[in-house]
C-alpha cells in the first residue's frame, strides 16, 4: 500500500516505538504567488543545518548560497526562561534571513570543450572559530571554503580641519590646489579623512580556499571527517581525501575506473564519513551497494571492510531492476550505528554491524511501479531524491512527486507513516479512503506528468521534492519545493506546539515497594463509629501472587495455593513480619508503616485496630519460634505483631494488625 512501513525481520535490536508526532506547518521563504513563473536560477539545489542546528544554508542553481539562523534558542539563557522555552505551546523553532553570497560563477573548460554549470551541488557547515562560520561548497567540478562573520563597519566620521572655524577667526583664507588652506604666514594643511569603527555590524562572506583541477568527472558529495581536518570529495568514480589547509594538492582513496572503460558496470552514487570515527566512510553505487571503507587498511582503499547489499530473486528481476535499485542518497546516524539510503522507489535502514541485509525497508512510492514504462521515457526514474535521519535515530524522512515528503517511524513492528506536502497546510493530501473513479464514455487522454495514486489523490511528476534535511536536535524539517524554502516541526500529542515531556498516566506507575502493584487494593477510612484513631484499612485482602482472580476470598486463594504447592499468602505486614525474621532488607513502603506503628498499640482494642483474616503459621516458620505446639495458654499470646487466634496440631492460627 502507498506510504506504508515494511520493516524486514531481522535479529538485530530496533528502536522501540514512539508515539506518533503531529506535524504544522512552521514558516515559509520565498514563496511564491499564484501563477509566478520560477526562473531556473533560483530553485534550491542543497539544503544543510549545522552541527547545532542554529544555522541553515541552502544553495541553488544560480550558484548562491543563502544562510538563515534561528531566533528563538539562544546560547546563553537563564534557568527560568529556558523552562518557559520548553513548556512553551505557542513557541515552536523560527529562522530569520541572514545573508547571502555568490558562491560559484558559470565557467568554461576550453581543453575539454565543456560548459561547468554554477549550480551547488552539496554544502557542507565545518567547525566554528572565534564566532566566525565556515563552510564548504561545491559545483560540478569546484569545491571552495567559506568564512562568513560579523564585521564592525567602519566609517569617515570627519576631517582633520574644518573649513567654517577658519572664517570664524576672521582672517583670509586662500584655497590651494589639492583642498589645502593657507592661513596668513602659514603653510597649507593636508585635510586627512578621520576613520572611526561605528557600533553596526554586517556580514561578509570569505572565499578562504578553493580546491580544483581534482576531478574529472562531476562531483556528487562532499563530507566533512570528525578530526575538524580534512573532508572527501566524491565524482562517479573517485574519491579524494583534501586537507582544509592544502588546496592545491588531494589523496585518491577508491577508484572504481577500469582500465577499460567498457567494463564499467557501476558508479559512485553518494559517499559520506562517519560521524565519530574519523578512520570510517561509506560510500554507495549505483548497484544499490553500500560499501564500509576503513582508511586504516590501505593507501588506496581497493577492497571494503564490509558491503550492505539486497539481492533480488531471479524471477523478480526485469529491465528497470538496476535502474531503480541505483542509490541517490546515504546519510550515518548521529550515532553512526545505522546507514540510512535512499534508492528510487524505497528508503532502507541498514545496521553497520549486519550486512545480510536492510533492518526496515519502507516504500516511498509503490503507486508508481507499474508506471515505470512511462517515467523511463520522460526520464523521471532518474530523479535523485534525498533522505535524512532525525537527531534520536527514531524516525526518517524522504520526498516524492507533487511536493509531497514522507515521515515514517523506525520502531519496531511500528507502521506510522506521515505524508505531509510541502505547502501553507501540509496534511490536506492525507486521504485514508481513495476516492472511488468514475466511469466516462469519452476517451482517457494519456497525460505523461500526472495520475492517480494509491489514496486516490492526483500526482504531478513535473513538480518534485528532491532536497530536505533534519534538524539536529528537534523534530523540526526543511524542504525544498522549486525557490521556495519550507519548515515544518513535529511534536507529540494534542497539544498544538507543546514541547513538554510526556509522563505516564497515574494509575499505570507501579509504587515504590517490593509488593506487585496488583496486591494492593485502594485505601478506604474505616468507619466514623470506630473508636481511636482513624485508621486506613484495604477493602480486602489479596495474597500477592495468587493464583485466584480479583475479588477472590482470601480462603479460597490460600486453599489454590496449597494445591498448587505455593508457601501460604500474608498480608504486607505479615509479609514484612516475614522479611525481619529471616534477617532480608525491610521495604521502603514496609518501614514507613512501621513507623507509624510505633505511635499506638496495634493490638489493643482500646484504639480499635482491625485485625486480618486468620491465617496459618506453620510451626517451623522463624516467626513462631517460642511457641510450642502443645501449649494450650499458646492461644492469645502475642508473636511480634501476631496475636495467636488457636493452636493446632502442626501449624499456629495468627492474626495480623492491617498496616495504614
Amino acid at each position: 500500500m502507498n506510504g506504508t512501513a515494511a520493516p524486514e525481520p531481522t535479529e538485530a535490536s530496533a528502536p522501540t516505538p514512539q508515539p506518533p508526532l503531529e506535524w504544522r506547518f512552521s514558516q515559509v521563504f520565498g514563496e511564491r504567488g499564484a501563477g509566478e513563473d520560477v526562473q531556473d536560477v533560483d530553485i534550491i539545489s542543497a539544503i544543510e543545518f549545522n552541527r547545532t542546528g542554529h544555522h541553515l544554508a541552502t544553495g541553488d542553481r544560480g550558484g548562491r548560497v543563502v544562510l538563515f539562523e534561528r531566533t528563538d534558542a539562544k546560547d546563553h539563557v537563564s534557568r527560568k526562561e529556558a523552562e518557559k522555552a520548553d513548556y512553551s505551546i505557542s513557541r515552536h523553532p523560527e529562522f530569520r534571513y541572514k545573508t547571502e553570497f555568490q558562491s560559484h560563477e558559470p565557467e568554461f573548460d576550453y581543453l575539454k570543450s565543456l560548459e561547468i554549470e554554477e549550480k551547488i551541488n552539496k554544502i557542507k557547515w565545518c567547525q566554528e572559530t572565534n564566532g566566525a562560520s565556515f563552510l564548504l561548497s561545491t559545483n560540478d567540478k569546484t569545491i571552495k571554503f567559506w568564512k562568513v562573520q560579523e564585521k564592525k563597519v567602519k566609517k569617515i566620521c570627519e576631517m582633520n580641519m574644518n573649513t567654517s572655524n577658519a572664517h570664524a577667526n576672521g582672517g583670509p583664507t586662500t584655497h590651494v590646489p589639492n583642498g589645502g588652506i593657507l592661513k596668513p604666514g602659514g603653510l597649507p594643511l593636508l585635510r586627512m579623512p578621520l576613520v572611526v569603527t561605528s557600533q553596526e555590524t554586517s556580514l561578509a562572506a570569505n572565499c578562504r580556499r578553493v580546491y580544483a583541477h581534482a576531478h574529472d568527472y562531476h562531483i556528487n558529495s562532499i563530507s566533512n571527517n570528525s578530526d575538524g581536518e580534512t573532508f572527501i570529495s566524491a565524482d562517479d568514480l573517485r574519491i579524494n581525501l583534501w586537507n582544509l589547509e592544502i588546496s592545491n594538492q588531494s589523496f585518491n582513496i577508491v577508484d572504481v575506473k577500469p582500465t577499460n572503460m567498457e567494463d564499467l558496470t557501476e558508479v559512485i552514487t553518494s559517499a559520506e564519513f562517519h560521524p565519530s570515527h574519523c578512520n570510517t566512510l561509506a560510500y554507495s553505487s549505483s548497484k544499490g551497494s553500500i560499501r564500509l571503507v576503513d582508511l586504516r587498511q590501505s593507501a588506496l582503499c581497493d577492497t571494503h571492510s564490509k558491503l550492505f547489499e539486497q539481492h533480488e530473486s531471479a524471477g523478480s528481476r526485469s529491465f528497470f531492476t538496476e535502474i531503480i535499485a541505483s542509490i541517490s542518497d546515504i546519510k550515518f546516524s548521529m550515532d553512526g550505528r545505522h546507514i540510512l539510503s535512499r534508492d528510487y522507489m524505497t528508503l532502507k535502514l541498514w545496521d553497520v554491524n549486519m550486512d545480510s541485509g536492510p533492518v526496515a525497508t519502507f516504500q516511498v512510492h509503490e503507486y508508481l511501479r507499474p508506471k515505470l514504462c512511462d517515467l523511463y521515457e520522460n526520464d523521471s526514474i532518474f530523479d535523485k531524491f534525498e533522505c535524512c535521519q532525525s537527531g534520536d535515530g527514531l524516525r526518517v524522512a524522504t520526498g516524492s512527486y507533487s511536493n509531497i515528503f514522507r515521515v515514517f517511524n523506525c520502531g519496531a513492528g511500528d507502521g506510522e507513516v506521515t505524508t505531509l506536502e510541502a505547502t501553507r497546510n501540509p496534511t490536506r493530501r492525507q486521504t485514508q479512503n481513495p476516492a472511488r473513479p468514475v466511469r466516462s464514455m469519452t476517451r482517457n487522454v494519456r497525460r505523461e506528468n500526472t495520475g492517480i495514486d494509491a489514496n486516490g489523490n492526483s500526482y504531478d511528476l513535473s513538480t518534485k521534492l528532491l532536497h530536505l534535511a533534519w534538524h539536529p536536535a528537534e523534530n523540526l524539517i526543511a524542504c525544498a519545493a522549486a525557490n521556495s524554502l519550507y519548515m515544518y516541526y513535529g511534536f507529540a500529542g494534542a497539544g498544538a506546539g507543546a514541547r513538554c515531556r510526556i509522563l505516564p498516566p497515574v494509575e499505570s506507575r507501579a509504587p515504590r515497594s517490593l509488593a506487585p502493584a496488583e496486591s494492593r487494593a485502594p485505601r478506604i477510612l474505616a468507619p466514623a463509629e470506630s473508636h481511636g484513631p482513624r485508621i486506613l484499612a484495604p477493602v480486602e485482602f489479596r495474597a500477592p501472587h495468587s493464583l485466584a482472580p480479583a475479588g477472590l476470598p482470601v480462603e479460597l486463594a490460600a486453599s489454590r495455593r496449597r494445591v498448587a504447592g505455593l508457601p501460604p499468602s500474608a498480608p504486607a505486614a505479615y509479609r514484612a513480619l516475614r522479611r525481619r525474621a529471616s534477617g532480608l532488607p525491610r521495604s521502603a513502603a514496609a518501614a514507613r508503616a512501621a513507623s507509624r506503628r510505633r505511635c499506638w498499640n496495634p493490638l489493643s482494642a482500646a484504639v480499635g485496630a482491625p485485625l486480618s483474616p486468620p491465617l496459618e503459621l506453620e510451626e517451623d516458620d522463624p516467626v513462631a519460634a517460642g511457641v510450642e505446639a502443645d501449649d494450650p495458654e499458646a492461644a492469645g499470646a502475642q508473636v511480634g505483631d501476631l496475636a495467636v487466634v488457636a493452636v493446632e496440631e502442626q501449624h499456629l492460627l495468627v492474626q495480623a494488625p492491617i498496616p495504614s
